[in-house]
């Protein structure tokens, strides 16, 4: 059972990164419409409509692996918009590390396969751009050898995510056993208690319901 700390953190989490994926899709095509020419409404198209399924779910409060790696998708697609966007610039290279970012910021949702699904995301976007629209990726070409080398770093940052995603789980994990262990300790100080009380007051009651029936008796012989 998925611990009430994980869902939470997933929950607000689900809500910052579709916050920062309109925000930061919205700077993008500002910063195409001022320095790129025609490139920011084809900017604003492809990361609104991205962002339109998360952003349902997010408003529904949706937390399970579904809504999870949906979310996830957008570390592949916004930075990719960002890349694109410094197309023919000498900084699209920079561009790249927002990659880094984007996957690193998932780790908030505390799971693996969200993780996987957009590391593979990033790696393909390499990779097919590389036969189709070689400068959409690289400023001064691309090559087979230069998308590995990408890619195994993507890989890497996977593999230490996914390692840190099994230690917070673990963590938050051990932290709700030790608060259900609590409450159930609470709850049998406070039955055991309440069974004390009544044992103290047992005679006492014993006593006064026996002087009751007496009195009533002498009553009678009267």
């Amino acid at each position: 059972m998925t611990p009430p700390e994980v869902t939470l953190l997933r929950l607000r989490g689900v809500r910052i990164l579709v916050a920062s994926s309109w925000a930061v899709t919205l700077f993008i095509a500002l910063a195409a419409a001022i320095f790129a020419d025609n490139r920011a409404l084809p900017i604003l198209a492809m990361g609104g409509t991205a962002n339109l399924l998360p952003t349902w779910m997010a408003l529904h409060n949706r937390t399970d692996r579904a809504a999870r790696i949906t979310i996830g998708t957008l570390a592949a697609i916004v930075p990719s918009l960002g890349v694109y966007a410094l197309s023919g610039y000498s900084w699209q290279m920079d561009a790249h590390m927002y990659f880094f970012v984007a996957l690193a910021a998932l780790t908030i949702l505390c799971d693996w396969a969200v993780i996987v699904v957009a590391s593979a995301l990033i790696a393909l976007h390499h990779l097919i751009l590389q036969f189709i629209a070689p400068a959409w990726v690289f400023y001064d070409g691309s090559g087979l050898g230069r998308v590995v080398f990408h890619a195994t770093a993507v890989v890497m940052q996977a593999a230490m995510l996914i390692f840190l995603i099994h230690v917070l789980r673990g963590l938050m994990q051990r932290q709700a056993d030790a608060r259900l262990a609590s409450e159930r300790v609470a709850e049998d100080a406070e039955a055991r208690r309440g069974a004390a009380e009544n044992a103290m007051t047992a005679p006492a009651e014993a006593a006064q319901r026996d002087a009751g029936g007496r009195k009533h008796q002498a009553g009678i012989g009267r």
